[in-house]
């Protein structure tokens, strides 16, 4: 997460050595740029890249924060654009929300990393997808990411090392399969000689059928 600690756009990204953010601030501002390596245990490709600016609200602030209702640290944009392992491009999910506090209510209950993500829409493979999305906790020990100054030059990223992050989504699809529903029940043909399937004669394992 690479912070904009300095007023002079001339430092941007010039400094090839690993390094450590100045001041973040309840206002601060940043860009984060990390690898995606694995979906659901699968090896695959791709960018993760988030737009962040803090606000720190808080029930009960300290100097600098934001007195609210609700507790978070800030607002982001973030986009998991996802290639398969040999570099082919599978699709892009988009997502937006707040950063910090508790994970919404109905989330996966591994995603507690203080995140509240709305999936806002996706390409290729996820498009028209909408749901939500959080970071599941990390083990002890482990960063999340790195916070470092704006004047880090992002083509050492690799070099210079991060933090590790997994994130959770659920994901709605922009349609879904649908089965006509008739007096009797769902209307399931069998495919062998598309009579449907009742009580009387229900599907086999091993045969198939369809709606």
């Amino acid at each position: 997460m690479y912070f904009n600690d300095t007023s002079d756009v001339t430092n941007y990204g010039t400094d090839p050595n690993a390094s450590t953010t100045l001041h973040a601030g309840s206002f601060g501002r940043g860009v984060a740029i990390a690898d995606i390596v694995a979906v659901n245990g699968q090896r695959v490709m791709g960018t993760h890249s988030k737009d962040a600016g803090g606000n720190s609200l808080r029930t009960v602030p300290g100097p600098g924060q934001g007195i609210a209702d609700t507790v978070r640290n800030g607002l982001a944009v973030a986009t998991f654009e996802i290639l398969k392992s040999d570099g082919a491009p599978i699709g892009t999910i988009f997502v937006t929300g707040l950063a910090g506090g508790d994970a919404p209510p109905g989330s996966p209950s591994s995603a507690t990393g203080g995140t509240n993500f709305a999936i806002t829409g996706g390409t290729g493979a996820f498009l028209g997808v909408r749901g939500q999305m959080g970071v599941a906790a990390n083990p002890p020990g482990v960063a999340v990411q790195r916070a470092a100054s704006m004047t880090e030059d992002p083509a050492n990223r690799r070099l210079n090392g991060g933090g590790t992050q997994r994130w959770i989504a659920h994901l709605i699809p922009m349609s879904a399969p649908q089965i006509l529903i008739t007096g009797t029940g769902p209307a399931v043909s069998h495919s062998s000689d598309f009579s449907l399937v009742t009580p009387s004669k229900p599907a086999a394992a091993g045969a198939s059928s369809a709606p």
